[in-house]
């Protein structure tokens, strides 16, 4: 009765653009996922292309930068961009 039922839908956030092909083409119709005759279809959604154009300006400016952290900076560069544990 009080069963949780799936939405039939999901989101998942890469950080980079070669891990997001290699997962969507692993799990894309891929009869093992689900089992049986289910199969996953799975496709790229895009917010705002302005906001993706937006985010590659700012790493072709500034990446260099991020080449130069040490882990210690790595972790504070993302804290300051709210990422990190209970964000």
């Amino acid at each position: 009765e009080n069963e949780r039922r799936s939405k039939g839908f999901g989101f998942i956030a890469f950080k980079d653009h070669k891990s997001a092909m290699r997962t969507l083409e692993y799990l894309n119709n891929n009869p093992k996922i689900f089992g049986g005759n289910r199969r996953p279809i799975v496709e790229f959604a895009i917010e705002d292309k302005r906001k993706l154009r937006m985010q590659q300006e700012l790493y072709r400016k500034h990446g260099h930068k991020l080449l130069q952290q040490g882990p210690e900076k790595e972790g504070a560069a993302d804290a300051a961009k709210g990422k990190g544990k209970g964000k």
